[in-house]
């Protein structure tokens, strides 16, 4: 059983696919593809014609245009139909089993007369290729697709060994039917002579059809996997590698080198064959279609992965400052318990899945104002809300009725749902004025019935889909249950041009910002229920630009929100100048929280990690929370903004660049120069943050904290212990290799760039360095008591822990060791501040890098303790 959550924190690189053959685009594809298009829409296979678009859209019909790229303009016409049914019929019957034998016997049977859509369209194409090619070629695609359907349907007992047992080449045999790769194969011969049952019946052309299936199973596996990664199917010999290897990039490496070694033993078996039928004049059509198909289903498969992808999430600039509720961190835990605990889930396992998807987190930041009593309620019904539309309104499995008896508080036929829901809102009751919760109460009722209306609905416009929307997002479910607590507003400002305004526009932003979240949720899922994909279908333009304008839509609509809600206040303000101000600031904070907090949004925008997934997770294990500590003394935003975003860019740099020395020093003096012309990713980001530190702070004190860190990444890169024994190593010898590498000079000069540079006397002074000296080594320490456990498997000695265990023979013993150090190490500190402070008594600038050092020491420990960093990486 594939279980994907056991290899989510292995990281693991694609290689890049090369094929010995060419590939061969048709050359009447670009003639006859909108017309085929046209056919797809058209047919009806799907359940709207929004499906049949986003089908268009994924461009499948790709794969025919490399495949029978030798075919005329005729036959090539009907055969990109004929795969597309086959790959349209495998997605809607037979993937999940929607159909049974009996089924296929009749869709295969010309006469029968219980034809639906498939088997009529089936034998209109079947019928036009017989009319234009040999009966025998015909019948050769017809049986290849009659045994492939029967296979397809049964494919959960493929594998006749136990898994721990198969190896690749069992598997491939397995495996030979059901991707389809021989129906392909007769497919691209349909124009040319049928092939001899004496050829088809020989050994030499049997092993060419074992290598030419093989390789292109292995060119699927490796290029499908990062799509096919979480499905606990195990259809790809990369994830059965992976449970009998435990390594994901292993296994991806085995299944590459494996593919590429085998080219050669397909070109052998081709001239094998060549020789045994020297003057057969298919032989040459059969090789020469057999490497058009493989080389072209690398081709057609990268440009198909890359029609539905962009590169970056768009810049989005939100006016408002995003905040996140202050209990959140207290209450997290206790709230993940109840989730499980609730059993609105119909098994712990999804309760968990749920969880670390980590959604709550949306309603930390659009409750960011709420007390805490008031928090936990919303927090436990904006979740229940997303699991009920997720398990039961998304896919219609409850009915009106359902609804009725569920809002009711009386009803005596309450399921889980009724009675949790009822729970959370009995509580919301004894703290909301009574107007106020019958507000909640009606726009929750709205959302459920709206909801469970709508999910079927077919979406043709731009503003039929943003009507749809406008119900079933349930901002002003949001919007009432941030003011249960307050009374009402009066009917005269609900119904006002303005307060209707505004919140239009508050409901339109709160979509675009959503939908350009979760698009690659919708794509993954096959779901058309997105602004970025409606907008792409009506416009006809590209993901990619269509996410771009709705980012230029978003940008342009924060503007017009402000505006909105400026007028709401000269107009309504003297009236009720505590709820409209409440109101104003709870619309503000919803929509800045929807985008779940700037800085988590520039990381995905910065690219850093070259992938949303990386970037994500990264975010989980709220490494952002170091920075928030270290910086805790910076009082202006914008400062605070840049500092956080310094810390993060020198954390990514670190963990995946210096630690496993990807990069060279090269490299590095390189990424530090301003005037370099070809920067990456990660140089562009670094000097775009540096320039916002030069445009706002004194130049001198920024130049100082960029030599802090090229020093830091250099040293990082470079690093090597004192080639002392390790039985003489002492912790001071550790200090001494360690000063530089732990970055905590850096994070210091950092801190101190809003200020002029401290002067030369005071830098030099026999106080200062000692202090500088306790500091480093301290924060070195607390690092590595913080990060020994993830970092017990490294063979690597960067943690004294190991030194001081390899000398001591006992772990316990190193710990203990260690925290006895730091301890009494605090009491130094304070001493040697008080010597500096008296050195220099009419220096402004000595109180504040003191309470820097202070801030940052006790902000290393509290942040390290919260973060999931040293668990992840």
């Amino acid at each position: 059983m594939w279980k994907s959550e056991l290899y989510k924190n292995q990281e693991f690189i694609i290689p890049k696919l090369k094929c010995p053959f060419k590939s061969q685009l048709n050359p009447y594809y670009d003639k006859i593809i909108e017309k085929h298009r046209e056919w797809i829409e058209n047919i009806d296979f799907f359940q709207s014609k929004e499906i049949s678009k986003y089908y268009n859209k994924s461009n499948a019909s790709l794969l025919s245009g490399y495949a029978y790229g030798l075919c005329n303009e005729q036959i090539f016409t009907l055969l990109i139909k004929l795969t597309d049914w086959f790959i349209i019929v495998d997605d809607l019957l037979l993937e999940d089993q929607k159909v049974d034998i009996e089924y296929l016997n009749s869709l295969f049977d010309k006469e029968s007369k219980k034809h639906d859509k498939f088997g009529i369209v089936l034998w209109e194409i079947l019928n036009s290729l017989y009319n234009l090619c040999d009966k025998e070629s015909i019948d050769n695609i017809l049986h290849s697709l009659i045994e492939w359907s029967y296979v397809a349907l049964n494919s959960q007992n493929l594998y006749s060994k136990s898994l721990d047992d198969l190896t690749i080449e069992d598997y491939c045999v397995s495996r030979r039917i059901d991707v389809g790769c021989i129906f392909v194969f007769y497919c691209s011969m349909a124009p040319f002579e049928p092939i001899s049952k004496e050829i088809k019946e020989s050994v030499e052309f049997q092993n060419v059809l074992n290598w030419f299936v093989t390789l292109n199973i292995l060119i699927n596996d490796i290029i499908s996997l990062k799509k096919e990664l979480n499905s606990p199917i195990l259809g790809n010999y990369i994830k059965i590698k992976t449970l009998q290897s435990n390594s994901l990039q292993d296994s991806i490496n085995y299944t590459h080198k494996y593919l590429e070694s085998n080219y050669q033993n397909l070109t052998e078996h081709f001239d094998l064959l060549k020789i045994k039928f020297t003057n057969n004049l298919v032989i040459p059509v059969i090789i020469k279609s057999m490497k058009v198909i493989t080389s072209g289903n690398i081709q057609a498969c990268i440009q198909m992965k890359q029609t539905m992808e962009f590169n970056n999430l768009p810049k989005i600039s939100c006016p408002f400052n995003s905040k996140l509720n202050l209990s959140f961190a207290n209450i997290i835990n206790k709230h993940n318990i109840w989730i499980i605990e609730s059993n609105l889930f119909d098994s712990k396992e999804k309760s968990l899945e749920y969880i670390q998807s980590n959604t709550s987190v949306l309603c930390g930041y659009v409750f960011g104002n709420c007390s805490e009593s008031e928090f936990k309620l919303y927090l436990k019904l904006m979740d229940w809300a997303i699991i009920i539309d997720d398990t039961l309104l998304e896919d219609k499995k409850v009915s009106k009725e359902y609804i009725s008896s569920l809002i009711d508080p009386l009803s005596t036929r309450h399921d889980q749902f009724g009675k949790i829901l009822w729970e959370i809102l009995n509580e919301i009751y004894l703290i909301s004025p009574k107007e106020s919760f019958e507000n909640l109460i009606k726009s929750l009722s709205e959302w459920l019935y709206n909801t469970l209306n709508l999910k079927s609905s077919s979406i043709f416009t731009i503003q039929e889909y943003l009507a749809i929307r406008k119900i079933d997002i349930a901002t002003e479910l949001i919007l009432m249950c941030s003011m249960t607590t307050y009374k009402s507003l009066p009917m005269e400002i609900v119904k006002s041009k303005e307060y209707i305004e505004t919140l239009d526009t508050f409901n339109y932003l709160y979509v675009l910002i959503n939908d350009t979240y979760s698009y690659k949720k919708e794509i993954k899922s096959k779901s058309c229920f997105n602004y970025i994909i409606v907008n792409s279908f009506e416009n006809n333009i590209s993901i990619a630009e269509s996410m771009n304008k709705t980012a230029d839509e978003i940008n342009e609509n924060f503007n017009k929100l402000n505006q909105s809600l400026s007028i709401l206040i000269c107009k309504f303000s003297k009236q009720e100048p505590i709820l409209i101000t409440k109101l104003v600031e709870n619309i503000k904070i919803i929509i800045s929280g929807a985008l779940t907090a700037k800085h988590n949004q520039w990381i995905l925008n910065s690219n850093l990690l070259n992938s949303d997934e990386k970037s994500k997770k990264f975010i989980l294990t709220n490494s952002s929370l170091l920075g928030s500590y270290l910086f805790g003394n910076v009082n202006n935003v914008q400062d605070f903004k840049r500092s956080l975003k310094i810390i993060d860019w020198g954390i990514i740099l670190d963990d995946f660049l210096l630690e496993n020395k990807i990069i060279d020093i090269e490299y590095l003096n390189n990424l530090f120069n301003p005037n370099f012309e070809n920067h990456d990713r990660i140089g562009k980001c670094l000097w775009e943050i540096l320039k916002q530190f030069y445009s706002n702070n004194p130049k001198e004190s920024v130049d100082i904290m960029v030599n802090s860190l090229y020093q830091f990444s250099k040293v990082s890169l470079e690093f090597q212990f004192n080639e002392k024994p390790l039985s003489t190593i002492t912790i001071n010898d550790y200090f001494q290799s360690r000063l530089i590498d732990s970055g905590y000079q850096c994070v210091l000069d950092g801190s101190m760039t809003p200020y002029k540079p401290l002067s030369l006397e005071i830098k030099q002074s026999l106080e200062y360095q000692e202090i500088i000296n306790e500091y480093l080594g301290v924060n070195s320490l607390i690092n590595d008591i913080v990060s020994f456990r993830s970092e017990m498997k490294s063979n690597r000695l960067g943690n004294y822990i190991k030194i001081k265990a390899i000398q001591c023979g006992s772990i316990q013993e190193a710990l203990n060791f260690t925290a006895d150090y730091i301890h009494n190490q605090f009491p130094k500190l304070e001493f040697q501040f008080e010597k500096l402070l008296n050195k220099f008594p009419n220096e402004p600038l000595v109180p504040i890098i003191i309470d820097n050092i202070k801030t940052i020491t006790s902000g290393n420990l509290c942040s390290s303790l919260q973060m999931a960093r040293y668990q992840q990486y």
